[in-house]
């Protein structure tokens, strides 16, 4: 009798641990699933990249913001190139940078942005503000200004597409 009950407590005894390893990896893994629950489901976000930010219609700061390569214009006499560089200061003043061109300007000045349309304003070039419409293309990497009555940025008198490419 006595090693039949001696039996039967090995038998219990096996299957008890038996039971509570199972329950561990069952409560393991769903403590697993939860954590990857958990963090799929986070706020925190990879930042957008310039074509996330070039997806809108009209073309937005963010998407200009940068430095930019002059390959020239829609003019044979204004195809010389030439370097832009469009910025926001931390409080929120947004200038620029441009050197090159036909006629070769080397000078800073503001511009601003409002419905697809940049106005560029010299601080020493000429008095007068040139404004022209901004398309981008190419996954935020290209960049057309259209002037109104000349081109925007270069100043060429002839030419009214600028064509720049993203550095």
């Amino acid at each position: 009798m006595a090693g039949f009950l001696l039996a039967k407590l090995r038998k219990f005894t096996i299957f008890t641990i038996m039971i509570k390893f199972l329950y561990s990896r069952c409560l393991f893994a769903l403590c697993v699933c939860a954590s990857l629950s958990l963090f799929a489901c986070s706020d925190e976000k990879d930042p957008p990249t310039i074509a996330d930010k070039c997806k809108t219609t009209p073309v937005t700061e963010d998407c200009i913001i940068g430095n930019w390569r002059l390959d020239g214009t829609d003019y044979y006499d204004c195809r010389e190139t030439g370097h832009l560089e469009l910025s926001v200061s931390e409080s929120g003043e947004r200038y620029f940078a441009f050197e090159g061109g036909a006629n070769n300007i080397n000078s800073l000045g503001e511009w601003s942005l409002n419905n697809g349309v940049i106005t560029i304003t010299y601080s020493d070039v000429i008095p007068t503000p040139t404004s022209g419409t901004v398309s981008v293309t190419n996954g935020g990497n290209s960049m057309t200004i259209i002037g109104n009555t000349r081109a925007t940025v270069s100043l060429c008198s002839n030419g009214k597409e600028e064509r720049f490419t993203r550095n």
